[in-house]
């Protein structure tokens, strides 16, 4: 689904006349890409590497400068010359806590750009797409009283339901896979 037809079903979902659309357009656009946020740093936790140059400051010493990596959410590990580093991070700098003269590798979570065009296609599996349409419309009636408040708690279960679906698929998912059939121990 494209960003425009989350909208549109966020509004079909919620009971909103899609004729008023231009009055929604802002709120359901932001709140579509708060669940898209949500998913990707609950469910799939984007990974990106990066080569960055120490530069010396003086003061602290050597370090590279964390700005220049797009989208950053969390340093996962960091790597000099092949070999894993210990490191502290402080205000966008990250200090390498070991000696050397090459380029540090560093492998983060990053986050995507918002989806801002009508055209624009989350980078989410397509069964997951629909979700994003779910977690507006949870939005869009959460405030409301009664039924509309009933709703949007269905509405909040099912954008739930694909997080976990994503989680079991994605890089968090579970480490040891169940390869003899055991059952789990509860």
């Amino acid at each position: 689904m494209t960003f425009g037809q989350i909208k549109a079903r966020a509004l079909e979902l919620a009971r909103e006349n899609p004729e008023d659309m231009p009055l929604f357009d802002g709120l359901v656009g932001a709140y579509v890409n708060e669940g898209y946020h949500d998913l990707l740093q609950r469910a799939l936790r984007p990974r990106a590497c990066a080569l960055l140059e120490l530069q010396d400051d003086g003061e602290n010493g050597r370090f590279a400068d964390l700005r220049a990596l797009p989208r950053l959410i969390q340093v996962l590990r960091v790597r000099m010359d092949g070999r894993p580093i210990p490191f502290l991070l402080d205000d966008m700098r990250l200090y390498p806590l070991a000696r050397g003269d090459g380029p540090l590798r560093v492998d983060f979570v990053r986050d995507e750009d918002d989806l801002q065009h009508d055209p624009d296609t989350p980078r989410l599996p397509p069964w997951a797409h629909p979700a994003l349409a779910d977690f507006a419309a949870f939005r869009l009636c959460a405030a409301a009283p009664g039924e509309r408040a009933k709703r949007a708690d269905f509405f909040h279960a099912r954008f739930l339901e694909t997080s976990a679906r994503l989680s079991s698929r994605g890089p968090l998912g579970p480490a040891i896979p169940n390869r003899h059939g055991l059952r789990a121990c509860t």
